[in-house]
């Protein structure tokens, strides 16, 4: 999600909102269970994020969908909310599943 899209935040969060994104994805309880389990849940930028990432092994994963594209999709979901930013937004799309987020619906 864009920086655009997170009022200009850059973080990446780790919260109810991201992990429920991440479910809703059908990411496995596996990589789920890995994020969370860790102390570190707010990462400055994506270069930071990354490292977090590589260091859980998620680049190894072979699991599909890709764990390392859900939990980079969740995690500025979950920085949006933390923010109090788009809360209360609909999303309106075509049913382009990127666009499957939060309160959605079809145009």
């Amino acid at each position: 999600m864009a920086g655009l899209l997170r009022a200009g935040h850059t973080d990446f969060v780790l919260n109810d909102t991201a992990y429920g994104y991440m479910r809703s994805r059908v990411l496995s309880a596996p990589p789920i269970a890995r994020l969370a389990e860790q102390p570190e849940t707010v990462f400055a930028n994506q270069a930071a994020w990354s490292a977090h990432l590589d260091r859980l092994g998620f680049a190894a994963l072979t699991t599909m969908p890709d764990p390392v594209q859900i939990a980079t999709e969740g995690a500025p979901w979950g920085s949006s909310h933390a923010h109090d930013f788009l809360r209360d937004a609909v999303v309106l799309s075509d049913d382009a599943g990127q666009f499957e987020v939060g309160r959605h619906a079809l145009c």
